[in-house]
């Protein structure tokens, strides 16, 4: 068991073995400068959860804009109450609709990057290769 260092000392120290691992010719991977504690103190009530919510229209917008908000709502159970005024729709993919859908992208990446739904159901249904003709590379 090591003794106890204070937040000081410990940073001086970081910041001491990352100049001599450079000074040696190592490759340091480090973003940002060392001495930070390394933890944040976000704390999200559900008040701040249900006014970030306000800002979408649906679950998975919320969910991939503010993942983070998202995940406090869910771990704390309030995710229906903060959520309760977005519409919840469920479509029904057919061909027509996945080569409408797909006809706004100029790829496949960028098809299932804003739409899983639609592209999930082309590839269940064999149609990707017909809806995506118009991409460049259309072939992955």
């Amino acid at each position: 068991m090591s003794e106890y260092i204070s937040v000081d000392i410990a940073a001086i120290l970081e910041n001491d073995c990352i100049e001599f691992y450079k000074v040696n010719g190592w490759n340091v991977l480090n973003k940002v400068k060392g001495g930070a504690i390394g933890s944040t103190n976000k704390f999200w009530t559900k008040e701040k959860c249900e006014i970030e919510a306000l800002k979408y229209n649906s679950r998975s917008e919320f969910y991939y804009k503010s993942n983070n908000i998202y995940s406090a709502a869910c771990r704390n159970g309030w995710l229906n109450d903060v959520c309760k005024h977005m519409t919840y729709k469920i479509i029904h993919w057919t061909k027509e609709k996945c080569e409408i859908e797909a006809l706004k992208y100029n790829s496949r990446s960028e098809f299932i990057k804003n739409n899983k739904a639609a592209y999930t159901w082309a590839i269940r249904n064999n149609v990707l290769e017909d809806i995506c003709l118009h991409m460049k590379n259309h072939k992955i």
